[in-house]
């Protein structure tokens, strides 16, 4: 029982964690772009993919992620990590790799493939994931259907 109380809390608190960054972020990133608020206004089909895209560009993370302790030396990029070196995985990095995104530094919701590490990967990937992503589109296709007027009350620095 303690376990699962503790398992609970985790979610509850990371889900929520993430979605606040995100709906402050998102908001203003859609709301200084008008053209993709306009399309996701009158094309809220096209929302589930904006959300995945919006999560690539835009970082959400305070820091590099959660550390990992290598088990095995592994050489990556030329460099020897010896088993027991922390290591961080920095998602700011991986979801701006130039290797695995045409065009990095741009939002582009038409993107072929989104596989973002914003939630992390693999066995790290993060067990709230589809919670926070469900919370923002349902947050967002709100919003766009109850305000279809927003926007900033002054202009973006």
């Amino acid at each position: 029982d303690k376990e699962l109380a503790v398992m609970a809390m985790v979610l509850l608190i990371t889900g929520q964690d993430t979605t606040t960054y995100e709906l402050g972020n998102i908001a203003y990133t859609l709301l200084t772009r008008p053209g993709l608020l306009k399309t996701l206004q009158t094309e809220p089909e096209r929302l589930p993919r904006t959300i995945e895209e919006l999560l690539r560009y835009i970082p959400f993370r305070k820091g590099v992620g959660i550390p990992r302790v290598a088990t095995e030396d592994v050489e990556l990029g030329g460099v020897t990590i010896r088993a027991g070196d922390i290591v961080h995985v920095s998602y700011l990095t991986a979801n701006r790799d130039s290797a695995k995104f045409d065009r990095p530094d741009e939002l582009d919701p038409d993107r072929p493939s989104i596989p973002h590490m914003t939630f992390g990967w693999g066995s790290h990937h993060c067990l709230g994931a589809p919670l926070a992503t469900m919370e923002l589109e349902v947050a967002f296709a709100t919003l766009l259907a109850r305000f279809p007027g927003l926007r900033l009350d002054a202009e973006p620095e």
